[in-house]
């Protein structure tokens, strides 16, 4: 015999993605082929180089002497001077739920599919490919679907404090009512990212096909280094599938089709990204 009994009132859970270690080259390996191809040694330990305070950075490096000077937070830089930096843009058309054929073939690819089981594979994805960027020594931040500002700060490579930014960003993702805001919400993000990016850093960028045609999207290409993985609904990417990743490659991107809802590792491995960061240290 058993019964149930509702106790207090109910509560609201954040729950974290699942993440899985994926193989990313390490920064400090592609830093140092970098200071070799461009002549720039090593940072002197008598170098004080100070940038502002951004969220994840170690508070015991914070150099009270330029944050008087400055008026805010400044931290001493030397050790991540240099260091690679690296964004994973999530397209927040990725959090919506399928309709008509398209939803027809994401349960055909994965029966068990839902609105939430697409999205929170999605974000999974995006969180496994920052946290793992982070790990390798890559400054890293996770451009999310609600395009809210502390996505675009970057956390700092193997700090508790960066993760949990990382963590944070990932569990707060919210997805649009439908997809005239998603086309909307992911324009402005693009156009922030295009703006706000760094000399050199790495964009891995995880759309939908509607947003893979976008001129803002496909302009990425020529701005740095960028890995697109075009996330389809059906067991084999469609036509007009190949027009996008074509014209994303034309454009300049390291471009590849993964079909959505499969294993993680697989998404990466399928990622033509050998040539930049993919790949074991």
């Amino acid at each position: 015999m058993s019964s149930r009994q509702l106790l207090g009132a109910p509560t609201t859970l954040s729950v974290r993605p699942a993440t899985v270690p994926l193989p990313i080259r390490s920064a400090g390996m592609l830093a140092e082929a970098q200071r070799t191809v461009h002549g720039r040694g090593a940072a002197s330990p008598e170098d004080t180089l100070v940038r502002e305070y951004t969220v994840g950075d170690d508070p015991r490096r914070v150099h009270w002497t330029s944050a008087a000077r400055h008026g805010r937070l400044m931290v001493r830089a030397e050790e991540s001077a240099g260091l690679p930096e690296a964004t994973v843009l999530l397209d927040p058309a990725l959090l919506l739920a399928p309709r008509g054929p398209a939803r027809d073939q994401a349960r055909a690819a994965r029966p068990d599919a839902s609105r939430s089981t697409l999205a929170d594979w999605a974000v999974d994805l995006g969180a496994s490919v920052a946290l793992s960027l982070l790990d390798a020594g890559y400054r890293t931040r996770l451009v999310g679907p609600d395009g809210r500002s502390d996505s675009f700060d970057f956390g700092s490579p193997r700090t508790a404090l960066g993760t949990e930014h990382l963590f944070d960003v990932a569990t707060d993702l919210a997805a649009p009512e439908d997809a005239a805001e998603a086309t909307s919400v992911a324009a402005v993000s693009v156009r922030r990212l295009r703006g706000a990016r760094h000399r050199g850093e790495i964009v891995v960028a995880l759309v939908a096909r509607a947003t893979a045609s976008t001129p803002g999207l496909v302009a990425l290409g020529a701005s740095g280094p960028t890995s697109t993985l075009l996330i389809h609904g059906g067991t084999a990417p469609s036509p007009e599938d190949l027009r996008s990743l074509a014209a994303l490659r034309t454009a300049g991107h390291r471009a590849s089709a993964v079909p959505a809802g499969c294993a993680i590792p697989e998404a990466w491995s399928r990622a033509e990204l050998l040539g930049g960061i993919g790949g074991r240290s």
